[in-house]
């Protein structure tokens, strides 16, 4: 928790800004009860009918500015979630990549932080409703009846430890919740990379049992946590209807002895029906079902991510210099399973800095796969991958990041303006005139004026699938990475589109590998790397047809091909591009 308090530490002026508006917002409960009794005593009891509709105006005009203090709350809400969010998300991330992203890493990124966001801010919201709102009810008590407000704080006490006592079994519960809740997504995340293998194997059952057992144990853990919400009725019973029995017991003696007049203790009613009795509820209710979930998570989170203060950002990683940003596959191997054949069966394959290589198979053949291996995202389970002759393990995340980009099938488009969209692998970095060579140079024009130039908002789905593949391959091409491995990121484009922008990357300083779509990415190709799912063959699109059946085959489905490639000093491209069959 010690995190917690640190991060709400740095945004101390929005806290004090909450907690003082939060005061004006207890004015009711602070209010309400001396309102009552004066509106009886000296007004509707004294007979004066003015006096006691001016006390009723009174404590009107304190909900009156409740209701402004809650619009004003919740701005300042936003200003202490929101950025505490942001924080747990960086922490989450940094450990998310050092744990290799790992399928529990995702559930922390996805859910977890979320988490923390939205239960600090349903707690702060629950101490300004709740916490302070109860202390001004049991202050305006003692004002009007002193003895009851004695008696009061004495069975809230009493109410609060009982509840402190059973919220202990209850963060053993939330802790094993957690917990498995990020075992049954890494048992998901891995029988799906599985799942070809399941199929082969005729596993199927033994996966559906071992996802089961991981979401039957959630569900039990669950189940205990609202069968241990019960008790917290009897908390509530002792702090909130026990002073309410012993007052209306006392009642008689109260008033006849002339200890307390009937407005008085109309108004310890007030007090104790319309504030402390509902609060307490509420209370009980937020500290097993907001606070105590907020403390195990956050515990667990510091935890995992190792860290105790905010992690400082990693300085900006320049890329490795143009000559030394070959990349080389040794004897590469990898299967999905160590019962499985080979996707890459000792592959070896040079891709010198300069050089445009496409890749072909059919579909489920490993092209993404290899795609993952040449860019470090999945290591080998055998052979070498080799940047600038240096293991490619070996080099700094950073440094690999900043010179290798992979745009994967999906796109990703994040909220923002498309000029944040376009330049964030370099900030502050690219100029006006930049991107709009780069934009002209990928045929991305007119996406750029559709959605209103650079400085416009955008979001995922504000756009087509074929613009957000333009955004995100113009992000890539805006990158520092000489070394650029597109894996079918032009699937959404047209055939005239997607040579474009194959041919703007081929003309960028650097190399590129294309994971081909269609045929005609291969033809545009200096060389050319078949999986047929017995071997990979390399070569010129000419030498391939010749002598690789598969590569003959997916040829042989274009068209005659006419005309020539004007200016790309390669084999002339098919009059219509359609994709290789079967991807």
């Amino acid at each position: 928790m010690n995190v917690l308090y640190t991060d709400l530490r740095r945004h101390r002026r929005a806290v004090v800004l909450l907690l003082l508006w939060s005061a004006v917002d207890s004015l009711p409960a602070l209010a309400g009860g001396w309102c009552v009794a004066k509106a009886l005593d000296e007004g509707a009891l004294a007979h004066r009918p003015g006096s006691a509709a001016a006390w009723l105006l009174a404590l009107g005009g304190a909900y009156v500015l409740r209701a402004v203090a809650s619009w004003i709350t919740t701005r300042h809400l936003a200003d202490v979630v929101e950025p505490l969010r942001d924080a747990w998300l960086t922490r989450i991330v940094h450990a998310a990549l050092a744990d290799g992203g790992s399928d529990a890493a995702v559930a922390r990124v996805a859910g977890q932080a979320e988490s923390v966001r939205r239960l600090t801010g349903t707690l702060l919201l629950s101490l300004r409703d709740v916490v302070l709102a109860l202390a001004a009810a049991v202050i305006g008590l003692a004002v009007l009846a002193p003895r009851l407000a004695l008696l009061t704080l004495v069975c809230v006490a009493a109410a609060l430890a009982l509840l402190a006592w059973q919220l202990r079994p209850l963060a053993a519960i939330h802790r094993d919740a957690v917990r498995a809740g990020e075992a049954l997504a890494a048992e998901t995340g891995s029988t799906v990379r599985a799942l070809r293998d399941i199929a082969a194997c005729g596993a199927g059952a033994q996966a559906l049992t071992r996802i089961g057992a991981a979401a039957d144990r959630q569900a039990a853990l669950t189940r205990a946590l609202a069968r241990a919400g019960v008790g917290r009725g009897a908390a509530v019973a002792v702090g909130g209807h026990l002073p309410v029995v012993l007052m209306l017991a006392a009642a008689p003696s109260l008033t006849s002895g002339g200890t307390m007049t009937a407005g008085t203790l109309a108004g310890a009613a007030t007090y104790l029906y319309t504030q402390v009795t509902p609060l307490l509820r509420t209370l009980a209710q937020t500290a097993a079902s907001v606070g105590l979930p907020l403390v195990v998570t956050v515990r667990h989170l510091t935890g995992v991510t190792g860290r105790t203060a905010e992690p400082v950002p990693d300085a900006p990683t320049p890329p490795l210099p143009y000559g030394q940003t070959g990349l080389e596959l040794r004897d590469v191997t990898f299967a999905h399973g160590p019962a499985s054949e080979p996707v890459i069966d000792r592959l070896s394959l040079s891709v010198p800095p300069g050089l445009h290589v496409a890749v072909v198979g059919p579909s489920g053949i490993g092209k993404s796969t290899l795609a993952d291996v040449m860019a470090g995202l999945t290591p080998p389970d055998s052979g070498e991958v080799l940047l600038g002759d240096r293991p490619l393990g070996g080099l700094a995340p950073g440094t690999v990041r900043r010179t290798i980009g992979l745009v994967p099938q999906e796109s990703y488009v994040f909220d923002g303006t498309l000029r944040e969209n376009l330049t964030c692998l370099r900030p502050d970095e690219v100029s006006d005139a930049e991107l709009d060579r780069s934009v002209a140079a990928l045929g991305a024009t007119a996406l750029v004026t559709r959605t209103g130039g650079y400085d416009a908002r955008v979001g995922d789905g504000d756009l087509t699938a074929a613009e957000r593949q333009l955004v995100t391959l113009l992000r890539l091409y805006l990158s520092p990475a000489p070394l650029i491995i597109l894996d079918e990121a032009t699937s959404a484009l047209d055939p005239l589109a997607e040579e474009q922008v194959e041919q703007a990357f081929a003309r960028r300083e650097g190399s590129l590998v294309v994971i081909a779509h269609r045929m005609s990415s291969a033809l545009r190709a200096d060389r050319v790397v078949v999986l047929d799912g017995i071997r990979a063959t390399q070569g010129t699109h000419d030498e391939l047809v010749r002598s690789v059946p598969t590569y003959a085959d997916l040829a042989g489905h274009w068209p005659a091909r006419v005309g020539g490639d004007a200016g790309a000093g390669r084999s002339p491209r098919p009059r219509n591009s359609s994709p290789i069959p079967g991807t």
